[in-house]
């Protein structure tokens, strides 16, 4: 059998498709109200493995959403400990995806804006949050020694400021990460944010949450991507988990697509393993609309039609990522990403 066309749809404000086709189920944005769990109290059942407390534990804080995005109040009471601990490694592979960013969005992780070091520790970033200050100390390398200190900056490999003092540009590696457990992260908070008479449907996302299915006999890695923009920095993360409209139900797209906005980053994933979705694949054409914020250099003509840029990383591989680069250019004056 045929695999279906994948046909990619940027939006744009005039125009988003992704809007017109889908609907929100859950916003989440974080506030100052205090903390928020999902699910009940009593009695407790994890979702993720289908346990109670008969032959589990719920000690933990278990975040829907990564704490290091700035989520301090999004909670829920169906994830054991067990599970939480299974999926600490996606996030830290999330973390490790995100780079020097995560640094630079200045979130509280646990404790603090996260440091960042390079590989070789000769760029270091970390924020004074009593000053406000964000300290970067660049270490410069091969320096002949009748070089002018004045000078030095240019035999530093990481970090650069422009000639007219107006950019800064970081040139980084990432820590290493694998894509799949990336991935996984991104599912396992559209999961967790499921109506729970969803659940039933996504059966096989949960089994392969906590790998009762195994990665290496998944064939279908149609969905297995991520959309990713910069954007204005955002100090509270804004999370939708996106429903297809029962008015659109029969046009061939996932039927739930998870938006995350935290930082200067901004997310986009399909939720894989859909029983309703099943059908999609004996399409000859898959429909996938991106919402707008993901989109760049949009340009729409009088009759409201046009295009855009999307960034589509591919989440698949089974494989860790190493030795990854980071380049990103600021403006000095604005703060915001060129």
């Amino acid at each position: 059998m045929l695999k279906p066309t994948i046909k990619i749809a940027p939006s744009s404000s005039e125009n988003d498709s992704f809007w017109l086709l889908y609907e929100p189920v859950v916003l989440f944005h974080e506030s100052k109200k205090g903390k928020i769990f999902l699910g009940n109290k009593e009695p407790k059942i994890c979702r993720f493995c289908n346990r109670d407390s008969s032959s589990t534990t719920f000690k933990m804080n278990a975040h829907v959403l990564p704490e290091f995005m700035g989520n301090k109040s999004l909670l829920s009471y169906y994830e054991c400990d067990q599970c939480n601990s299974h999926f600490s490694k996606y996030e830290t592979a999330l973390s490790n995806f995100g780079g020097i960013m995560n640094t630079l969005s200045l979130l509280q992780g646990k404790k603090s804006v996260p440091k960042f070091k390079s590989k070789d520790e000769r760029l270091q970033i970390k924020f004074n949050s009593q000053e406000n200050i964000l300290n970067v100390r660049a270490t410069a390398h091969n320096v002949p020694n009748d070089t002018d200190k004045r000078e030095w900056g240019k035999y530093v490999d990481g970090f650069k400021i422009s000639d007219d003092k107006k950019t800064i540009t970081f040139k980084t590696t990432k820590p290493s990460y694998i894509p799949r457990h990336v991935f996984k992260a991104f599912v396992k908070v559209g999961f967790g944010l499921l109506p729970i008479d969803s659940l039933p449907y996504y059966e096989k996302a949960r089994k392969w949450l906590i790998n009762e299915i195994d990665d290496e006999k998944i064939e279908n890695l149609s969905l297995f991507h991520v959309y990713r923009q910069y954007g204005k920095l955002l100090k509270k993360p804004v999370v939708y988990l996106a429903r297809k409209k029962k008015l659109y139900e029969r046009v061939p797209s996932p039927e739930n697509a998870l938006l995350i906005f935290y930082g200067l980053y901004k997310f986009q994933v399909f939720l894989p393993f859909n029983e309703n979705d099943e059908w999609l694949w004996n399409q000859d054409e898959i429909y996938l609309p991106i919402e707008n914020h993901l989109v760049r250099n949009i340009e729409v003509n009088s009759e409201g039609d046009g295009t855009g840029e999307v960034n589509k990383i591919d989440l698949s591989t089974i494989f860790k990522v190493t030795d990854e680069e980071d380049h990103l250019s600021f403006g000095l004056k604005e703060g915001k990403f060129l």
